[in-house]
Order: structure tokens, then sequence, then C-alpha cells
């Protein structure tokens, strides 16, 4: 349906289907769980898929102050995020030791900087990769370098493992875009996904080592899938809270005094230093119950139309190596979260800036090639 389209944000149903629906169905094969709630789900995104692959684009203005824009908005918040950072004693936290990151982001949670709080996700899974993405793709190679340096640095002063691994991604998906599979993205994923998966299980059999299939089986695929029925079990009995934590609090009032994640955490886990953040479906549900996985789910396809219009003049793959990381968060985060916080919105925004900046040079460069 959506293989041979020209729409960047098919990534993100591509990562939706293969980290979180594939996932919740074969829970709800092996575990039995409720038909409802999966058969909502499936609608939903196969509602999602319809909007993107039927729907007209929407229409947008392009801004004739691209360049400077965004020259502005990449070398202020750079300035911001780096300075605070280093301000707040981000030098003192440098490290690159994978084993040690919990201690380093105790350190820089020590901080509470409400500013870095909204801002570093966007520098790290945006701007960086924005920079990163066009700079590869137009073979400016040194200030790729130096981007990914800087991404290097971010992570090395706050040890948030995504800012070491996107950068990879991206590269991935730039060479990925040079082979004759790229009209095949949805296999590849999945194949990898599968290969990934084996070989972890493979490790744990001839080697004793779960450590590989921890990080990759159980908290990359279950994890976010199992937290999916315990929030459709947890809420399917009692009040929803519709929104009223969230935005919507002067309309309704939230009956619980606490956010869903800490509900959930001292009600059915009996833990208060826990998280268990749970991602679009059932965000979906615990605010709306069925009706909000269906009404999220057409907010959702609308949106993947604007990415699409947003990125109309830019090679697919470019856009789509942008998305990446910030929609991956709609696996583990609420849906209003995964837009603000976690920068869909601001990736959304970048790209309609990088349309406006490169229209005419990315069309000469593809017309050479």
């Amino acid at each position: 349906m959506l293989e041979h389209k020209k729409a960047p944000s098919k990534i993100v149903i591509y990562l939706m289907i293969v980290l979180l629906y594939i996932p919740l169905t074969a829970l709800f094969w092996l575990q039995n769980q409720p038909r409802p709630f999966i058969y909502a789900i499936t609608v939903s995104l196969l509602m999602i898929m319809l909007i993107v692959s039927l729907f007209s684009k929407i229409r947008l203005v392009q801004l004739e102050e691209g360049r400077s824009v965004t020259f502005f908005i990449i070398g202020g918040m750079s300035l911001i995020v780096y300075g605070l950072l280093i301000a707040q004693g981000g030098l003192g936290r440098i490290n690159l030791n994978l084993m040690e990151i919990y201690q380093v982001r105790e350190a820089y949670a020590s901080t509470n900087n409400q500013v870095l709080a909204y801002l570093l996700p966007w520098q790290a899974h945006v701007i960086n990769m924005l920079v990163i993405a066009v700079a590869m793709y137009k073979r400016k190679y040194k200030l790729a370098g130096l981007f990914i340096v800087l991404q290097v640095f971010l992570f090395s002063m706050t040890n948030f493992k995504s800012f070491l691994f996107a950068p990879l991604v991206l590269i991935g998906f730039q060479l990925f875009e040079k082979t004759k599979l790229k009209d095949n993205l949805l296999f590849v994923i999945s194949f990898g996904s599968s290969l990934l998966l084996s070989i972890c299980l493979l490790v744990y059999h001839f080697f004793g080592s779960f450590y590989l299939a921890s990080i990759f089986v159980r908290r990359l695929f279950f994890v976010p899938s199992n937290l999916h029925y315990v929030y459709y079990h947890f809420f399917e009995p009692i009040e929803k809270y519709k929104l009223s934590h969230s935005f919507l609090s002067f309309i309704n009032d939230n009956i619980y005094q606490m956010t869903p994640v800490q509900l959930v955490a001292l009600a059915y886990y009996n833990k208060e230093n826990f998280a268990p953040n749970v991602g679009f479906f059932g965000d979906a549900y615990l605010n709306f119950g069925v009706l909000g996985i269906l009404g999220f789910s057409l907010l959702l396809g609308l949106l993947l139309k604007l990415i699409d219009t947003a990125s109309v003049s830019l090679p697919p793959f470019l856009a789509m190596s942008i998305l990446v990381i910030p929609s991956m968060s709609l696996i583990n985060a609420a849906f209003f979260t995964s837009l603000l916080t976690h920068g869909i919105l601001f990736a959304i925004l970048m790209l309609w800036l990088a349309n406006s900046l490169f229209i005419n040079e990315i069309n000469t460069i593809g017309s050479k090639r």
C-alpha cells in the first residue's frame, strides 16, 4: 500500500508495525489477550495507512526567509544547549564508557533544567541529525563529521544511548538509499529485526548470555507491547483520564490526582520511583477508551500527511532519516508527549524549513544523479 509511494511518513508506520504491532499480536496469541483491544489497534493502523495513501497533501506556504530562519534556529539552539550543558558541569561528566552511563545520567538529572528537558532531545534527534543528513547528501563530509563529533560530545555529557546510536541509524539510511532494496523498506526492516532476534537467541543458546536478548528482544520489542496490555487491563474497568492530566485539565478534573504513569506504578506495580511509560495506543486507550484509539489514530494520520507535505521537495530517505528517532517515541511514550517533548512537531518544522532552504539545490543535485 505504501511501499512505492514517495511518502517519508511511511517510516513512522513501518516502525509502529514492526516494533509494536507485531509484538502486540504475538502476545495476543501467546497470552490469550483480549480481542477488542487488538481489533481496535488493527483498524486504527489500517485507517492511518489509508489516510497516508489516499488523502491529498496538505497545502503549506513556502517561507522566503527559510535560509536565515534555519541557520538562526540551528546556531541559536546549539549555543543554548551546549552552553547550558557546559555551564552545569557537563565537562566534568564526560564519559564514553557504556558501563557507567547510569551514574552520568543521574548527575545530569540532578541539574533539573526544564529548558534542557525540551531542547536536549530536539538538538540530539533533530538539529544534529538534520545537519548531518543534508551535509552527507550534499557531500559536505567535513560538516557532517563535525556534527557527528558534536553528537558524541552531547552523549558524553548526558549518556543517553539514543544520542550515540542516532547517527548510526541516519548513516544506515543514507547508505540504504543507494541499494536496490530501497523500494522494499518494510521487508528490510522486518528481515533485519528477525535477524537481530535470531542472533540474540543464538548468543543465549550457545553462550548462556541473556544481555543482548534483554536489550533487543525483551526491551525493544516486548516491554512496550506488554505495557500496552497492562494499561488496557488496568483502565478497562475504571474511569478514563480524558487528558485531565494534560492540556484538558481546565475542562476535566483529574480524579486520580496523579499522572497515569504514576497511578499504574503505584496501583499495579506498587512502586513509587518507577515510570512504566506506555506508547501511542495505550495512551489513547487510558484517555478515551477504544474511541480514543480511533481518534488519536485519525490525528496521527493527518499529522503524517503534514509530514509528507512539509518534506515534499526533500529526498524521501533524507526526510525519513530525520524522522526515525523522534517517531520511535510513539512506541514508548504518550502521543502528545511524543509530539512536543520528543520532537516530532519540531522535526516537522525543521523539515519544512529544509524544504524551503534546499528546494533548488536538491532538485539540481537530484537531476544530476
